[in-house]
């Protein structure tokens, strides 16, 4: 079978002859995963290999079981795959697939990469971290140490002047335009009143009567996934098969749905991003395509990482309509507007993840700053700065950045930096309580397993891994994935023990301490998710934050949590994991949380701060109250940092009590940041609050009641944070009062984006110039009241309503008001804030 990449493949072999990296452009369809490979095998040196990356394990397992039968060999021979855990490879094999992941390991491992003739990396557009810091450490080796490395970069949808920039202008571009069959798309925009799922079953169900073949359906995530599939069983009950494809599924599953179908039934198959790209789904003529994709979005200043749904992108969507079209001309429902604007590529991983990984890869690599590595994104510093600071609090890292003797240890476990904490800290109790080897095997190991594939418990307490059954025979494709995944992590840990492979102990055989060592594991790797409870469903973490739970759930009855699963939203997190630790457990990993200390505390009720004694836990420069009392001495033996502490407290619940004349000054300060030359601060009201320990605590060491804040001006205090000449400036060319003819000083407000002069217009006779601020800069809005304090003209050019708008002003006020004064010529007139009488007329 010919496929439009064919026609370029002698284009690459000749492009790699001469330089070592290039860039291949090729549509969805053209057969780029296997083809190019393949091509590559025939001018192979003898001893040399090509790894292929894929960005998943199903891919990887498919792409090679493709070419191996192209080459009429069984897997393991010229063609195998290794992912973690599993691997079929020989002496003979010349062309690896892997997962991304996997090229990190082999790097860190073999930095010359003996034996590599070279990497592709395939779907290269879909940016994951794991590509980006693989591509990065290559071309690191590369410049470094093996000039002969070749880099074969491949993407349906690449953003080849990112990487050009990277790779270098001289880099070979190679393109494939053409595709095997076309694709005819139609845009279906929901119907007025139609929510979400009506309009996909709507769709779905014209496009299966319209043609024929199975259908692809393109949704966010598991919950819409699960949604939808109620909705059609109840629209199309056995008429046809629907399927879900999304990677919380075992990878038999996984593959069930990527197999063709024995008994040609119709399917309707409802995936997540997972069958995007690299993967063909048999059968399909049909995509039905969403628009949505939901990613992962870290928050350095919480260290928490939220889930997002955004629209998808544009080379995602072509990646997504080139599914129709892999084995014949297809059809591509798209259900959204023709005229919508989508951004041209995904966002990176490396953009928008927790870089404690990379940063754990990157310190094991020896490279102290990220950026003397050629990235196509470079990682954000404020997220490198959180990791590093994340793996120093975790003791993997030195204040030098390089790695500690734990951190040493831990690279000896293929898992995220705080899943090898678990396993190391379990390895290292285990070389010292010998008797307990077996259960911290089985403990970790369980542990591991159990956070690497979520899903994997019906229950949001950790502490019932203890219940799964790991000799089972069981037909739950899940409950078997998990089963082999905690025998590789088993064997693996035995293996660093020095012990040969044994069978796995019955939870029933545990000691009654098994639950305790859990949450001492956890707490070691998650030291700063230990959760208080404060009232029923709601805990707080020792960063500040809550996070909840449902106040029924068997864990609400703990009084502490170790939560290192939950969803990331900054107000009240919910938990997705977690295990309850006893005080004792606590307390033999950190005795001074035993320990009562005197402190200040705020009282909510009393609406003051109080002496407390407290008992506290402390994770790097985070503090958790556990227990707190009144204290039986009074504030003055409270030291002032902890009465500092007790009024933020209070200002945190509450805030500040504002006056109108503090308002007025944070617009003035706004002004002169805005206008005037000079470091101003560029001020907002919850920015003062969060740093009133610097400007405002000092004024209170006096003060325990909040009410005692009332006769406070709070902006006065905060004014003496500014040096003398500034505070001059403030009030000479921003002042609160202005002095208008009458003799009058009339109050400026600045609560409006132009500041307001309000005053009386008799006031204002005989001034032929505008009033302004700022020396001339910055005109007020006059507001010309009439005697009853009622605006009859709001100006910015005072002296041409004198000569024009002041007359229909005069004829209408001064039959109303006789009383006042109405000079036929006003820039002549005294100006007055009184009556007639008063002037003596």
């Amino acid at each position: 079978m010919q496929f439009p990449v064919d026609d370029v493949l002698d284009d690459i072999n000749a492009a790699l002859k001469t330089h070592n990296r290039c860039l291949l452009i090729a549509t969805p369809g053209a057969g780029k995963t296997t083809r190019v490979p393949l091509a590559l095998l025939k001018e192979l040196p003898t001893g040399k290999r090509w790894l292929l990356l894929e960005p998943r394990r199903v891919a990887a397992r498919l792409a090679a079981t493709y070419m191996a039968k192209q080459l009429d060999e069984p897997l393991g021979q010229r063609v195998g795959y290794r992912v973690r855990g599993e691997h079929k490879v020989s002496s003979q094999t010349r062309l690896e697939v892997v997962t991304q992941g996997i090229l990190t390991r082999m790097l860190q491992d073999d930095p010359m990469l003996e034996g590599i003739q070279g990497i592709i990396f395939d779907e290269f557009h879909e940016r994951s971290l794991d590509a980006d810091v693989g591509l990065a450490l290559s071309l690191d080796v590369q410049q470094g140490l093996r000039e002969d490395l070749q880099i074969l970069i491949m993407s349906a949808t690449l953003d080849s002047n990112s990487l050009l920039a990277v790779l270098g202008s001289d880099t070979p571009v190679i393109e494939s335009s053409g595709r095997l069959y076309p694709v005819s798309t139609h845009y279906r925009s929901a119907r007025p009143q139609e929510n979400s799922t009506e309009h996909q079953v709507r769709v779905i169900q014209e496009a299966i009567l319209a043609h024929d073949g199975d259908a692809l359906v393109f949704l966010p995530g598991q919950h819409e996934i699960r949604q939808l599939e109620r909705a059609l069983f109840a629209k199309l009950a056995g008429a046809i098969d629907i399927m879900p494809l999304h990677g919380r599924l075992s990878l038999s599953q996984q593959q069930a749905v990527l197999s063709p179908d024995k008994d040609n039934t119709r399917r309707i198959i409802l995936t997540t991003a997972l069958a995007e790209s690299s993967l063909t789904v048999p059968g399909v003529s049909i995509v039905v395509d969403a628009g949505w994709e939901r990613r992962a979005d870290y928050q350095p200043r919480s260290g928490m990482t939220r889930l997002i749904t955004t629209r998808v992108n544009q080379a995602s969507a072509d990646q997504r309509q080139g599914r129709a079209a892999r084995t014949g001309p297809g059809f591509c429902y798209r259900l959204w507007p023709e005229e919508s604007m989508l951004a041209a590529h995904r966002t990176p991983e490396i953009d928008c993840s927790d870089l404690e990984s990379l940063q754990f890869e990157l310190s094991r690599w020896g490279v102290e700053d990220a950026r003397s590595l050629s990235w196509v994104t470079p990682p954000p510093s404020a997220a490198m700065q959180s990791a590093k600071d994340a793996l120093f609090r975790l003791h993997l890292l030195s204040g030098k950045g390089t790695l500690t003797p734990l951190g040493n240890r831990c690279t000896a476990w293929p898992t995220s930096p705080r899943l090898a904490i678990v396993l190391q800290t379990a390895l290292d109790a285990a070389h010292s309580h010998p008797q307990q080897q077996d259960m911290l095997s089985e403990l970790a190991c369980r542990l591991v397993t159990t956070l690497e594939t979520p899903g994997s418990l019906t229950s949001e307490d950790l502490g019932s891994v203890l219940d799964l059954d790991t000799n089972a025979n069981t037909r739950q494709p899940n409950l078997r994935q998990w089963i082999r995944t905690f025998q590789q992590w088993q064997t693996r840990f035995q293996r660093q023990l020095n012990q040969k492979p044994s069978p796995s102990s019955p939870p029933q055989q545990h000691e009654k301490s098994a639950h305790a060592w859990l949450a001492r594991l956890l707490l070691h790797a998650w030291p700063e998710r230990l959760a208080v409870k404060r009232q029923p469903g709601i805990f707080q973490l020792a960063t500040g934050h809550q996070v909840k739970l449902d106040p029924h759930h068997p864990l609400s009855r703990h009084e502490l949590l170790v939560v290192p699963s939950l969803n990331g939203n900054l107000q009240g997190a919910r938990i997705y994991l977690a295990i309850g630790i006893e005080a004792e457990t606590l307390t033999s990993l950190q005795p001074e949380t035993a320990n009562w200390s005197l402190s200040a505390g705020w009282d909510e009720r009393l609406q003051r701060i109080v002496a407390r004694e407290s008992r506290c836990y402390r994770s790097g420069n985070d503090s958790l109250t556990l227990q707190s009392r009144t204290a039986s001495s009074g504030l003055h033996a409270v030291d002032s940092e902890a009465r500092q502490n007790a009024w933020m407290e209070g200002i945190r619940i509450h805030g500040l009590p504002w006056q109108d004349a503090d308002f007025q000054t944070i617009q003035r300060l706004r002004l002169a940041h805005r206008h005037l030359d000079g470091d101003w601060p560029d001020i907002q009201q919850a920015e003062l609050e969060a740093s009133a320990r610097h400007w405002l605590l000092p004024h209170l060491a006096s003060l325990s009641r909040f009410e005692q804040l009332n006769s406070l001006s709070l902006m006065t205090l905060y004014l003496q944070q500014l040096d003398w000449s500034q505070q001059q400036t403030l009030n000479d060319l921003l002042p609160l009062y202005m002095r208008v003819p009458s003799g009058s000083n009339i109050r400026i407000d600045y609560n409006h984006d132009t500041p307001v002069l309000a005053v009386k217009l008799q006031e204002m006779f005989g001034l032929d110039d505008h009033p302004s601020l700022m020396a001339g800069r910055l005109p007020l809005s006059v507001h010309l009241l009439s005697p009853a304090r009622r605006p009859v003209q709001v100006t910015q050019d005072l002296p041409g309503f004198w000569r024009s708008s002041y007359f229909a002003v005069r004829k209408d006020m001064r039959g109303r008001y006789p009383k006042h004064p109405w000079p036929e010529d006003p820039l002549e007139a005294p100006a007055t804030a009184g009556t007639k009488r008063k002037q003596g007329q």
